[in-house]
């Protein structure tokens, strides 16, 4: 690669780097607590009720008993009885889908976790009870601080992809 090139290569990734940055700040600042604002100021008991239902969906417990439920059942299918050789496969298949499903949870939640303490973002209800919007010190360790990354955003994820593991024909486009 040629000197010039190099150059323009960096040059390249500074500038998007640096519109990547813009924009996260101009969300962060012009949008997002604008936002909050309106939601908290226009909400109605209805949807509330909704949202505490898909907030119950997201909660990754659901996810690992099922997935754990899943695991043993099909261990237990596996060592005990006898099944054809199709059906095994397709045993099998489940098997290592939930495993996939229980090690993306606790692998992803580890991780969701130390960047929870790291960001140190204040949840809705201190922006709303007490006016405190923003960030925190980094790992303070206080609850209150700690609503983004998204542990339901992990669940729905990590369910998604084991589910696509499993149905690959479901996924669509082929």
């Amino acid at each position: 690669m040629s000197y010039q090139r190099c150059i323009l290569f960096i040059l390249r990734r500074t500038l998007c780097f640096t519109l990547a940055m813009l924009f996260i700040l101009g969300g962060y600042f012009f949008v997002d607590l604008p936002l909050a604002q309106i939601l908290y100021a226009e909400r109605q008991p209805v949807v509330q009720k909704v949202f505490d239902v898909i907030d119950q969906l997201g909660t990754s417990e659901y996810y690992l008993v099922l997935a754990l439920l899943t695991y043993s059942y099909g261990l237990y299918r596996l060592a005990v009885v006898s099944i054809g050789s199709g059906s095994r496969l397709r045993l099998e298949r489940v098997v290592r889908g939930s495993l996939f499903l229980v090690l993306t949870l606790a692998v992803g939640g580890i991780i969701v976790a130390l960047l929870k303490a790291g960001v140190a973002r204040a949840r809705p209800e201190l922006l709303i009870d007490h006016g405190i919007y923003g960030l925190g010190l980094p790992f303070m360790q206080i609850a209150a601080y700690n609503s983004f990354p998204s542990s339901h955003t992990l669940a729905a994820f990590a369910a998604a992809a084991a589910l696509a593991a499993l149905f690959p024909r479901a996924r669509g486009g082929r």
